[in-house]
């Protein structure tokens, strides 16, 4: 259980290391743009961490129910921190709202390619699956 948190949390680091690394591109074009870009991958990337940190709290077979309860409340909390994040930001940040979606999306994308990313060369994964 502790190897599939440490996989998580580096799923969620690569997120962030993409997310980074297109940041630093966009802010040699503008900083209003790269700006708006990092706040729409933060608004994904944040809630996801949470998500990750309250998925692994209750482990093993006795605590299935409280784990589902969680897996449940947390996806909804995640779901409502997304939200909250993004009204915090348009109501307060003066960013593009174009680049700012773009970034979320960029998050999103990037969570699901991290897999490949982060696994490619890994054993344990390749001998699963063979």
């Amino acid at each position: 259980m502790q190897q599939a948190r440490k996989d998580v949390f580096k799923l969620i680091a690569t997120q962030t290391a993409i997310i980074m690394a297109v940041v630093l591109f966009c802010s040699l074009y503008s900083w209003k743009t790269a700006y708006s870009l990092f706040l729409g991958g933060f608004v994904c990337v944040l809630p996801s961490v949470y998500f990750a940190h309250a998925l692994f709290h209750y482990v093993g077979a006795r605590m299935a129910k409280q784990a589902i309860r969680a897996f449940y409340f947390s996806e909804m909390m995640k779901l409502f921190m997304i939200a909250i994040l993004s009204i915090i930001i348009f109501k307060y940040i003066a960013i593009n709202a174009l680049t700012f979606f773009f970034g979320f999306l960029l998050a999103q994308l990037a969570f699901w390619i991290a897999p490949a990313c982060v696994f490619w060369c890994h054993p344990r994964v390749v001998r699963s699956v063979i």
